[in-house]
């Protein structure tokens, strides 16, 4: 008897959602009586998640501010723990002992032409009482160097090497100055960087109306956009060369640890760096003179805008406090039945520089909500076959410190029962889906929304996702999120997902529960969808009898890449790459077909799926190399890491491609070897299953 005859038979085809009848071939990795068994736990999980519980959980994490290092979120951490305890779960903080940094004084003024003082606190909204929290940190560039610079200011633009460049084209040195750059097109700590390389003072950071504010819609308390006051706090530590704790790099700050001294760390910005707002950018930029700038330059406020320098001058007068402080990740293990060792972990970061009720107050509730569930599921007899681990990270916003020290701190043991990673951040501001992952985890999140209900339409996320128009796209993950570690250190897949819309209270004081319920998600339902939907992914890779990996898809990519590679630098030769990457995805593609199959036959023993699910597992940590990158060795992957240039986007064939870009035939040849290897450790791993 067939899938859908049997679950029509055992009257599993429910009214969770409409077209949730999965067939064989969109619930890979399953028997039939495994996917029977799936089912019923997935109909089980689905029915409990509700939109009043995340409504309570997120108000409550959003009461006061949970910036890392403060009492705010030292009692986030503890309310957490104390509610997946009651939810059945195993739980722990996990302390380290990181470099935080916070200001003790900060002071811009504009001196020249007129004078002044800018306010680095956002003005209050009388409907929305935390945006007046004084408890909340005023507007700061976390591990902003000190210090107390007078310079005539130059506009740059958004301070990509491609502004600096334009701007030295036009005559104009930044030397000697401090740059005015508005956020947007890359991590502002590469900004940061890249006035420091080009001889600037200081640099002051905006965000211009024509990227978030009253240019995209209504501003905030009438619209969802940013207020012209609104400022955008962050990190500036520079994340491209590796996250985490910067006087710790490459292992765990845990108390005890050696440190390296703050002047050797390489991630610290030289430079002060301020961020402020539209409001306070306005003046300094109507003050400015010099040429108009170049097209694509001028931003949305209501006057032309002037390169400089001068004769704006500002005085800037910054004084940071760095020092050790514990953070603590909440660790929950909802433990296997069957393969407890085997660990699907799903994260998401507690910490926020406000009150952050999107920024990650909706990623912590929908874990929070999908744990309850999850552990509601087992106390009906549901409980997964490999351990569930749900993580609350602390620390992010500072530089994903949490969980890299996590996974620094863990290394070994990840690397040997991790399955995959999923993470929740800012998970929900809006209805509108999307996502990004490992190649090889793509298809299991698309099958996973063809399960799970949207709530405006009442067909399922796939549908709307899709829209009628064929696949939807994943993209590939970059830097910026608590991820990194896992893939780009580690070696293991992850997916990073949830539900967007206009948001302008990115990093502000308007991140706040009333903004959520006037705009995000009124109804609470999209929060409710993603703990559905994050649960169902982790059901089915803890559950399934065959990992739902696609390693042929995984390996073939490097060969796509490979090709496109060539394509823009014709000299350099990866024909080898191209044709082993190819003939290894086709033999995975064979040894999985063929024990789908069998599996579907009732055919496979449990020796012959433990060895295949650890070979699929081991693809992504083959694809890692325990020299690192060049130039920045705590990234290991050979395939995805964050672009230099760009931060949060991704660079696939990192180090290949480097060695292109630069004309250095001897880095391609040993890149190439580098991946002819992994692909060879791949081959031997599948050859060994043998072929039957």
């Amino acid at each position: 008897m067939r899938l859908v005859a049997l679950l029509a038979f055992v009257g599993l085809l429910g009214p969770i959602a409409r077209a949730q009848q999965d067939s064989p071939d969109r619930m890979r990795g399953f028997s039939e009586k495994g996917a029977v068994r799936q089912h019923a736990h997935e109909q089980a999980f689905l029915a409990i998640p509700k939109p009043e519980k995340a409504r309570r959980w997120l108000k409550t994490l959003t009461e006061k501010p949970r910036m890392a290092g403060t009492e705010g979120m030292r009692r986030a951490a503890e309310w957490a723990r104390e509610r997946l305890r009651e939810f059945g779960w195993e739980v722990e903080l996990d302390e380290y002992h990181v470099l935080l940094s916070t200001p003790e004084s900060i002071e811009v003024r504009l001196v020249t032409p007129t004078e002044v003082l800018f306010s680095l606190r956002e003005q209050g909204e009388p409907t929305d009482k935390d945006t007046f929290e004084q408890d909340a940190a005023s507007g700061f560039n976390a591990y902003s160097a000190s210090g107390e610079v007078r310079a005539p200011v130059v506009y740059a633009n958004r301070a990509s090497e491609a502004d600096f460049d334009r701007l030295e084209a036009l005559g104009i040195d930044v030397k000697g100055h401090i740059v005015l750059a508005r956020y947007g097109g890359m991590f502002r700590g590469i900004k940061v960087r890249n006035a420091a390389e080009r001889g600037a003072v200081g640099i002051l950071l905006y965000t211009d109306p024509a990227d978030d504010g009253f240019f995209r819609g209504d501003a905030y308390p009438r619209g969802p956009w940013r207020p012209a006051s609104g400022i955008q706090r962050g990190s500036i530590l520079d994340m491209t060369i590796h996250p985490g704790d910067p006087l710790t790099p490459g292992w765990a700050a845990r108390e005890d640890a050696q440190r390296i001294q703050p002047s050797e760390a390489l991630t610290m910005p030289a430079i002060p760096c301020v961020p402020i707002s539209a409001k306070e950018a306005t003046p300094i930029l109507e003050a400015l003179a010099g040429d108009n700038v170049p097209s694509g330059w001028q931003g949305a406020l209501p006057f032309t805008y002037h390169l400089g320098p001068g004769p704006a001058e500002v005085e800037m007068k910054v004084k940071m406090k760095e020092e050790l402080r514990p953070i603590a990740n909440v660790i929950a293990r909802l433990e296997g039945a069957e393969y407890p060792e085997q660990q699907v972990l799903l994260g998401g970061h507690l910490d926020s520089w406000t009150h952050g009720a999107v920024d990650n107050g909706s990623g912590s509730t929908a874990l929070i909500e999908a744990a309850r569930a999850l552990g509601e599921a087992a106390r009906q007899g549901h409980r997964p076959r490999r351990t569930i681990v749900v993580a609350l990270w602390d620390g992010e916003e500072f530089g994903i410190i949490g969980s890299t020290e996590f996974v620094e701190a863990h290394l070994e043991e990840l690397r040997e029962h991790a399955i995959a990673y999923l993470n929740l951040d800012a998970a929900i501001s809006g209805p509108t889906f999307g996502g990004s992952g490992s190649p090889s985890l793509k298809n299991v999140l698309r099958t996973a929304t063809q399960r799970v209900e949207e709530p405006l339409s009442g067909d399922t996320v796939y549908d709307r996702w899709s829209g009628g128009r064929g696949e939807p796209r994943l993209g590939d993950l970059g830097s910026g999120s608590d991820y990194a570690a896992f893939v780009q250190h580690a070696g293991i897949p992850a997916l990073s997902f949830g539900f967007g819309g206009p948001n302008g209270n990115y990093h502000s004081m308007y991140d706040t529960f009333e903004w959520m319920q006037r705009f995000g998600d009124p109804t609470f339902h999209f929060h409710t969808t993603a703990a559905r939907l994050v649960g169902v992914v982790a059901l089915r890779l803890a559950n399934a009898d065959l990992l739902p990996i696609d390693g042929a898809l995984a390996v073939r990519r490097v060969a796509t890449e490979s090709e496109k590679l060539k394509a823009a630098h014709p000299t350099i030769d990866v024909d080898t790459v191209i044709r082993e990457a190819n003939a290894v995805g086709d033999l995975i593609g064979q040894r999985q077909g063929r024990i789908e199959q069998r599996l579907l036959d009732g055919a496979v023993e449990a020796a012959e799926l433990a060895a295949i699910n650890g070979a699929l597992r081991r693809i992504e940590q083959h694809f890692t190399s325990d020299a690192g990158l060049f130039g920045r060795p705590w990234y290991r992957h050979l395939v995805f890491a964050p672009d230099p240039k760009l931060g949060y986007g991704g660079q696939t064939l990192p180090g290949l491609r480097e060695a292109a870009e630069t004309a250095d035939a001897d880095r391609v040849r040993v890149e190439v070897d580098r991946l002819r290897s992994a692909l060879r450790r791949i081959r031997q791993d599948f050859e060994q299953l043998g072929s039957s």
